[in-house]
């Protein structure tokens, strides 16, 4: 049985496929390269969450407390419970 599954070529010619496989076992696979880029607004569903969630990273303001300083709350919270 043949199944045709679409997937994105990189520069590297690495491969990503844009959807699960589910298969048997070992399976012999034909790729086909086309002439034509891949879509602007193509993703996989599971990578559009993680895509609007990078969006919204950028829009929030980061902390210029140290590592230490988060650390050091952290901890203060913990203790805070005990």
């Amino acid at each position: 049985m043949l199944n045709t599954i679409e997937a994105v070529m990189n520069e590297h010619g690495e491969i990503r496929l844009l959807e699960p496989v589910r298969s048997a076992g070992r399976r012999r696979v034909l790729v086909t390269v086309l002439d034509e880029p891949p879509p602007s607004d193509l993703a996989p569903p599971e990578a559009s969450g993680l895509l609007a969630f990078l969006d919204e990273l950028e829009r929030l303001p980061f902390s210029t407390r140290t590592t230490e300083e988060m650390d050091a709350d952290i901890q203060a919270e913990r203790d805070a419970w005990e």
